[in-house]
Formats: C-alpha cells, sequence, structure tokens
C-alpha cells in the first residue's frame, strides 16, 4: 500500500488541547521512496512508522525555511516519534 504524511502547526495554543490556537501552516503529502525525487526523506518503503517520521521531517523543514521567530509548539500524535526525537528510543530500521 501506499504511506502518507501531514502536520499542523499552530501559534497561542495552550500546549494541550489547543482549543484557542491559530493554524500557521500544514502540510500533507505521499511518503516519497524515489531516491531520485527532491521529495525523498530517506524511507525505502511505505509504513506507518515511516509516514510519522516524514510527517516529523517536513514539520521541521518547515520551522527551518518558514516558521520565522514566532514561537511554535511542535506535538506529534506518534509516540514513537516523539520517544525517538526525546532520546528516550533509538531507531533500529526505519527504511
Amino acid at each position: 500500500g501506499r504511506a502518507g504524511f501531514g502536520f499542523a502547526a499552530l501559534t497561542e495554543g495552550d500546549g494541550e488541547a489547543d482549543l484557542q490556537g491559530t493554524a500557521v501552516a500544514e502540510g500533507f503529502g505521499p511518503v516519497v521512496v524515489d531516491v531520485a525525487s527532491p521529495c525523498f526523506r530517506g524511507a525505502e518503503r511505505h509504513t506507518n512508522n515511516t509516514a510519522e517520521l516524514t510527517s516529523c521531517v517536513e514539520a521541521m523543514l518547515w520551522l527551518l525555511a518558514d516558521a520565522g521567530d514566532q514561537p511554535v509548539l511542535l506535538r506529534p500524535d506518534s509516540t514513537y516519534v516523539w520517544d525517538l526525537v526525546t532520546g528516550v528510543a533509538r531507531a533500529s530500521c526505519n527504511l
């Protein structure tokens, strides 16, 4: 099958439910497995883990390119990604 990613960037949220948050960006698309593509992020297969990791990479790329000085909260919906990003877990293979 195919896998896709998605992220939303909010400001002014409360860090919990973000009911008062303002959406400032969103991104979504397929997980790209073609190494020749400029959208290739390292995934070799369409899996749930590669989709979650691609979402994190795309959100961070947005932060670097477009977020400017505005504070944003990154809160992945994936415990797996959160544990990797915070150093709680180590990936063995997510190609």
